[in-house]
């Protein structure tokens, strides 16, 4: 049909009912996008505002928490020196009370009371008797020692390390009782924080004669914080009021004694010296921030200990604080589907193709084209960073019991849970053996086994009969190879340490479904060597510094697995479901402790399976294109010919696919190959009516024009539907 005719066809009524249909669309649609990210904005605003608002109260808990264990050590030291300042107490008196003083507390590593020079007596120049708590005297020591025997205590230290502040500071004149920065005592062989309160002489003119002091051992500190109850994806930071790092999971900051202001100096930090002025000025709040530790963005919440004046930080990386993922992409998916269809209306209106011309037609096809390909790269967006948490090995079950270790706090509970059962039920109480991993590599081939080595440790109480069964089992592996590597005596912590190599295979489940945009998890489940014992297995949170899941905790740094971006790692206690009692007698009342399982979430690098298996469908869609084109002279047997070679090299890019993919549905990805066939089979067909001469006067308008411009549009906006119901 010629040029000129295009307005018998596109009459002024038609095209007034087909602007004023897209006029309709473009409304409708605008007005929805408009709705729907209105609304998604104001829940996202009042989202994040209500988790800044519990992040800031789980702060100012953990902050209070810290406070009433250290509290105690200022109260106690300061009331022992106001007793010899009265002189309620003397210089022989006072050592069972600094003794019973620092039994009185388990928090206490131990204290001293140091005179000043002939301070206690004419004849002793130095005289400070050192109590160690009971739980922290060192093998082989007798009680007191004298710290003026190993060094003098008097002479200020202006080293890195300075190791007599806890006496010099609040000795000088104008000197005050308080907290002295962390140091590491050569007498003592340990890092510690002290706090010193001055007692004086008496008479009318009272002096400064010797500080009573309480230490706090940095790995008690440190335990302190890492036992506060965090929530999910919290690590907490200590700090003085002056901004000198007290504990940090990066322990250079407190061995260098660094500051908040020197780390914002050297790492590029502005927020933290937003925190050393809160830290001075006893503020609270909280800052959005990228962790320079973890890399990652988070929220940054202070809060100060009301009665140290210190400062709690408490960093929260964000993707791991719980959201309600499933809704936000369902809610993107719609904005998405009504965004494409706005601005495909608008554009076929500004492009005026409602009139029929051939210019303003391809230019509309392409815009709808391009808008449609933009839509899918959106809902692809929308999939990979809003999912929630696949089942173990890519089957959802269980999701509900699973337990995944945040903190210590999670952990305490379920141990108290089962302590408590088995003592209702007069029980044998369970042993609890903490363990650890550590890969350091794996691999996945293409048959779905992921090949994984690396080293274990397993920590048994002290007195643990030699011949108890020890060791693990790797539930579901194969080719397990365990080999010892060292047994050592952690006397200090009353344990046996255990640490061996390992090397295994094991068979992963992934649901391919949403193949190649999958989010899976890879479970390794660590059993006892020997069932029916009451011995538990419970992960080794003191091994890691950080238990972010983001974060990797286990996993060695720079692990790359090949096709795979590793996404996080985690420990969970899961329930038992076993149908075998594996020989042993079984008893109705006994609740097993739950399995424990390291957890490797991984997310598939989706632009190489793309480029790898979408390459020939596109290929095959612009040749395809390309024959629509063709003039009429054409004959059916070149088309017949080009559509069969087309078909089999879709049909081999398939069967290759589905090789490597060991799956028992369809999955998404296998819809573009499906809908690639359909046009395989449109095109000759349409030859073979033009051939034939069978009149179908909507395909023979204007040379056939309808097909070649709705190609594309309707192509990919298949693609588009089954994208949406996909991921929905």
């Amino acid at each position: 049909m010629p040029e000129e005719s295009v307005d018998e066809v596109f009459s002024e009524r038609h095209r007034r009912r087909l602007r004023r249909g897209l006029q309709v669309i473009c409304l409708a649609t605008l007005a929805a996008s408009l709705v729907l990210g209105a609304r998604l904005a104001w829940e996202t605003r009042a989202d994040e505002s209500a988790r800044r608002a519990e992040l800031q109260r789980i702060t100012q808990e953990a902050a209070a928490q810290i406070d009433r264990v250290l509290k105690p050590v200022g109260e106690m030291s300061t009331a022992l020196a106001a007793r010899l300042t009265r002189g309620e107490i003397d210089a022989t008196t006072v050592e069972p009370a600094l003794r019973a003083m620092v039994n009185g507390n388990p928090a206490f590593f131990g204290g001293t009371v140091a005179w000043r020079p002939y301070g206690r007596d004419a004849d002793t120049r130095l005289y400070a008797p050192y109590f160690f708590s009971a739980g922290n005297v060192p093998p082989g020591t007798a009680q007191p020692t004298q710290i003026g025997a190993d060094y003098d205590y008097t002479v200020p230290d202006d080293g890195p390390d300075a190791k007599t502040d806890w006496y010099v500071r609040p000795m000088l004149e104008g000197g005050q009782d308080g907290w002295s920065p962390p140091y590491f005592d050569p007498a003592l062989s340990t890092t510690l924080i002290t706090y010193s309160a001055v007692f004086t002489t008496g008479g009318a003119k009272p002096e400064k004669n010797g500080v009573v002091t309480i230490d706090v051992s940095m790995d008690q500190l440190k335990q302190i914080i890492r036992d506060l109850k965090l929530g999910p994806g919290g690590f907490g930071a200590l700090t003085t009021a002056d901004g000198v790092y007290l504990y940090h999971p990066d322990e250079r900051l407190v061995r260098q004694r660094k500051t908040l202001a020197q780390a914002a100096q050297e790492r590029g930090d502005p927020n933290r010296l937003t925190l050393a002025a809160a830290a001075q000025a006893r503020e609270s709040g909280i800052l959005s921030h990228r962790s320079t530790t973890t890399g990652a963005r988070s929220w940054l919440a202070y809060a100060p200990l009301p009665d140290t004046g210190w400062s709690l930080q408490i960093t929260f990386v964000r993707n791991d604080v719980p959201r309600k993922v499933e809704e936000v992409r369902r809610q993107g998916v719609w904005i998405t589907v009504a965004l494409t269809g706005f601005l495909a209306s608008l554009s076929l209106l500004l492009l005026r193709a409602h009139e029929g011309r051939t210019r303003r037609l391809w230019a509309g096809t392409a815009a709808v084209a391009v808008l449609l390909l933009v839509g899918i790269g959106s809902v692809w967006s929308l999939a990979l960073t809003h999912h929630a948490d696949p089942g173990d090995n890519g089957r959802a079950n269980d999701l509900d019991d699973r337990v995944e270790i945040t903190d210590r706090s999670v952990l305490q509970q379920h141990k108290d849970r089962f302590d408590r059962q088995r003592r209702d039920r007069k029980q044998q109480a369970l042993t609890y053996v903490p363990t650890g991993i550590h890969i350091e590599s794996m691999e996945l081939d293409g048959s779905n086994t992921v090949s994984v080595a690396g080293q274990m440790w397993q920590k048994y109480p002290l007195g643990t009969p030699a011949d108890s069964p020890r060791g693990v089992v790797f539930n579901g592996a194969k080719d397990v190879r365990i080999t010892a590597i060292e047994t050592r005596v952690d006397a200090a912590n009353g344990v046996v340490v255990q640490r061996s190599g390992f090397q295994f295979n094991l068979r992963t489940q992934f649901d391919y479904s949403r193949y190649p945009l999958e989010i899976e998890r890879i479970g390794i489940g660590i059993g006892p060597v020997e069932r029916g014992r009451s011995q538990a297995l419970v992960p080794d949170l003191d091994s890691y510094d950080i238990l972010l899941a983001s974060q990797k905790p286990g996993l060695e740094t720079g692990l790359r697995l090949r096709g795979w971006t590793i996404e996080s790692t985690s420990f969970v206690l899961r329930p038992r479901h076993e149908n075998s009692k594996f020989g042993l007698e079984s008893r109705v009342d006994v609740e097993s402790f739950p399995a424990l399982v390291y957890e490797i979430g991984l997310k598939r690098i989706f632009v190489d399976a793309f480029i790898s298996n979408l390459t020939p469908l596109i290929v095959v869609a612009i040749v395809l294109f390309s024959l629509l084109l063709l003039p009429d002279s054409v004959g059916i047997k070149e088309i017949l010919g080009f559509s069969v070679s087309l078909f089999f090299v879709v049909v081999f890019a398939h069967l290759s696919i589905r090789r490597n993919i060991a799956s028992g549905q369809v999955f998404y990805l296998e819809y573009f190959f499906l809908v690639t066939y359909f046009a395989l089979l449109a095109v000759p067909i349409n030859a073979f009516r033009r051939s034939l001469q069978v009149p179908f006067p909507m395909l023979e308008y204007r040379g056939g024009l309808v097909m070649k411009v709705l190609y594309w549009p309707v192509t990919l906006g298949i693609f588009f539907l089954i994208t949406v119901l996909k991921f929905y």
